[in-house]
């Protein structure tokens, strides 16, 4: 097993090991719900690890059909222009 593979399942075990919208324990995915310094790049290798480990509550483990939910639902709000520079969790608004 090798240091990315050993990194990600900690991270997973650190992170419940499940959903955190529905529960699912399958095809599990670290979903960005906040800005961190990476913006987009390093998706699946070591440097995104290290950022998840680094910024754990900037990432929420979720599985692949609620991680498509969730980016959908933030590309339709942009789409709406609903204060973008807000933050949004999980489908919920918080701040102002």
């Amino acid at each position: 097993m090798n240091r990315l593979t050993r990194l990600m399942n900690l991270l997973r075990q650190q992170h419940g090991n499940r959903c955190a919208i529905c529960g699912e324990p399958h095809a599990l995915e670290f979903a960005h719900v906040t800005p961190t310094g990476l913006n987009g790049r390093g998706r699946g290798g070591l440097v995104r690890a290290y950022d998840i480990q680094r910024n754990p509550d900037a990432y929420r483990l979720l599985c692949r059909s609620c991680h498509l939910r969730y980016d959908a639902f933030l590309r339709s709000a942009r789409a709406l222009r609903t204060r973008v520079h807000n933050h949004w969790y999980l489908g919920q608004h918080i701040g102002d």
